[in-house]
């Protein structure tokens, strides 16, 4: 049983020195920075990923996902709708994809 008590005595000694080492390595790393958000969404930038999706044969579906989203053309849609109605307009082309 002494022989079992020492074991496990040397084995949470070797434990704690590996965590020791751990966290001297984690300080020798560079801090990591948070990740940058994207910019937010402009008008221009809508435009043009809805009229490259439209051209792909997806133009009903836009003027209807523009609709659903509050405006009869796109200048009507609020600014804060843009992230959405982008990207229920990339599933269309993945719906196509997979379909």
């Amino acid at each position: 049983m002494e022989n079992l008590s020492d074991r496990l005595y040397e084995l949470r000694t070797c434990g704690e020195t590996i965590i020791s080492l751990a966290e001297a390595l984690k300080e020798l790393l560079p801090a990591k920075e948070p990740p940058k958000e994207a910019p937010p969404l402009n008008l221009e930038d809508v435009r043009h990923e809805l009229a490259l999706i439209a051209q792909a044969g997806f133009s009903q579906q836009i003027k209807e996902l523009i609709t659903k989203h509050g405006g009869s053309r796109l200048s009507d849609v609020d600014a804060s709708q843009y992230a959405a109605l982008l990207s229920e307009a990339k599933g269309l082309r993945e719906v196509k994809a997979d379909g």
